[in-house]
């Protein structure tokens, strides 16, 4: 086994065994919803801004009332189509 494969390893057990003892909760009658768009900053991908933006739009009624939504938008194409 090379040391790399080791110390990727060895960290991914160490991120495990954290959140497993972490004591992490959502409120129920409040949950916290996060999206990430992530797009280029070029039109250069087709249809895939589009796709994508369309995708979230369609997610968002589908939440629960009373979440807490974030989006956060990655990328110049993302954040000007979700802007409109």
């Amino acid at each position: 086994m090379s040391l790399t494969s080791l110390l990727k390893t060895d960290a991914f057990v160490f991120v495990a065994v954290f959140y497993d003892k972490a004591e992490i909760t959502q409120d129920d009658k409040k949950p916290n919803h996060l999206i990430v768009a992530m797009t280029s900053d070029r039109g250069l991908c087709g249809s895939a801004h589009s796709n994508i933006v369309r995708a979230i739009k369609a997610a968002i009624p589908e939440k629960p009332p009373g979440t807490n939504l974030k989006i956060v938008a990655v990328g110049d194409k993302a954040r000007g189509m979700l802007s409109r």
